[in-house]
């Protein structure tokens, strides 16, 4: 099924789904570094290690290198980039409405301002 869409509402639109898809990856990336940290130097302290200053910076740029890793198969990640070759698609576009499948609107569609019917 196809749904046509004022361009100005489509690009609201995606520019608020990229803005909260990129808070999605920034709250992601904040908890699971604090996760991978916290665990490890729990492990790190159940096993007699001590945990000074050098060991710690150690252990955070191991969790920041080994939490970007993961995100790089964030699911967000995907939709950014669908979302973001919309916009492109729309700066070519010269009419006053698009045209969205049922996929692009189901990504739109918590973004797009609410309709009245009459």
């Amino acid at each position: 099924m196809y749904i046509s869409i004022p361009t100005g509402d489509c690009r609201a639109a995606i520019g608020k789904a990229i803005i909260a898809g990129e808070g999605r990856i920034a709250e992601d990336t904040v908890r699971l570094k604090d996760q991978a940290y916290a665990q490890l130097r729990g492990g790190a302290e159940h096993n007699g290690i001590k945990v000074d200053d050098a060991r710690e910076k150690e252990m955070r740029d191991m969790v920041d290198r080994d939490v970007e890793h993961m995100l790089e198969s964030h699911p967000a990640k995907q939709t950014l980039e669908v979302l973001k070759l919309l916009n492109r698609m729309l700066d070519r576009n010269l009419e006053d409405f698009v045209v969205l499948d049922d996929a692009d609107f189901s990504m739109l569609e918590d973004y797009l301002p609410e309709t009245t019917v009459e």
